[in-house]
């Protein structure tokens, strides 16, 4: 589900090209950002990155080439720092940052979701009615980032994965064919495979795809502790494991065959992999037999489900706070 790349809106002639905005920049915005400019998807030059810290900033644009901007109030906290309340601000937005707000098409939220009101609430002084904001906030619908700030919203829920490139990114809210909805769409290929949801859907990927890297490294973690217990070395266990995980993830990259096919070509009729499936994946009659083992599909369905819930309790809290 890898879609072909989307060429990004250039210069060249005529209008310029569209500018990004990046305010917060932690782990998940910072490799994205590496993703796109190692992908040449973007020109370091029309990208602004807004973070709390000074240090931050300047280690932004040594390494990234992109201009970096100090807005400490955007801090949890709001304490007041360099960058910050320049002479003539509105709400405690210094003019630079507010220039900088103002000059992009395309700005992405990727603060703390406890920020977000008193972030809005300052920047509304800059928007303009043509830009997109892109949130990758968990657990704030598009109805409480419009209550927050009445503009065009889109909701991003990216995966880890995206910082190699082989991400999932679900996607809800505004789109269209202008400067700002194209670049939206040309940052989604160097992340990986993006798909639009019904923002109902996105407690459902989020449970599926969202935490699905942390359950194959638990499956991960599982699989070598099993090794060291048959008596293999720790060091030897753990490569074992994670050459498993990689070598069968590739093969089923490579094969068009389902999970089902492939797993059966493994599993020989009375061999080991059989009698160890036997655990993993009991007919439904059979629990009681295998001391009460849920067996894998159904313990899994269960996470699934504990995960979805959990994501609308963090939204249901979110939107209580905003309230």
């Amino acid at each position: 589900m890898r879609p072909a790349a989307v060429a990004m809106p250039s210069a060249g002639p005529g209008p310029a090209a569209p500018r990004l905005l990046i305010y917060g920049c932690g782990k998940l915005a910072e490799a994205m950002l590496s993703r796109w400019l190692s992908a040449a998807s973007l020109d370091p030059a029309a990208v602004t990155v807004v973070v709390p810290r000074l240090e931050h900033a300047a280690a932004l644009a040594a390494a990234t080439g992109t201009r970096a901007l100090v807005d400490s109030a955007s801090s949890e906290g709001g304490a007041s720092g360099k960058g910050h309340g320049a002479a003539g601000a509105s709400d405690g937005l210094s003019a630079e940052v507010a220039t900088a707000v103002a000059e992009a098409d395309l700005i992405l939220v990727a603060v703390k979701p406890q920020q977000l009101a008193s972030l809005t609430t300052r920047l509304a002084v800059a928007t303009r009615p043509s830009q997109l904001w892109i949130s990758v906030l968990a657990g704030v619908s598009l109805a409480g980032l419009s209550a927050s700030l009445p503009v065009r919203w889109q909701r991003w829920m990216p995966n880890t994965p995206c910082r190699v490139g082989l991400g999932l990114i679900a996607r809800c809210g505004e789109s269209g064919g202008d400067a700002a909805a194209l670049l939206a769409d040309a940052l989604m290929p160097p992340l990986g495979a993006a798909l639009w949801l019904p923002e109902a859907r996105f407690d459902a990927f989020t449970a599926v795809a969202g935490s699905g890297p942390a359950y194959v490294f638990a499956f991960a973690e599982a699989l070598a502790a099993a090794g060291v217990g048959a008596g293999l070395d720790d060091e030897v266990s753990a490569a074992l494991a994670r050459d498993v995980v990689i070598g069968a993830a590739a093969l089923w990259a490579a094969d068009a065959r389902t999970p089902q096919a492939l797993r059966a070509e493994v599993t020989s009729k009375g061999g080991t992999t059989e009698a160890a499936l036997r655990l993993l994946l009991p007919p439904a009659p059979d629990e009681a037999a295998q001391g009460g083992a849920l067996g894998l599909p159904r313990l899994l369905a269960a996470a699934i489900a504990a995960a979805m819930a959990r994501s609308q309790a963090l939204g249901a809290a979110a939107a209580r706070s905003r309230a």
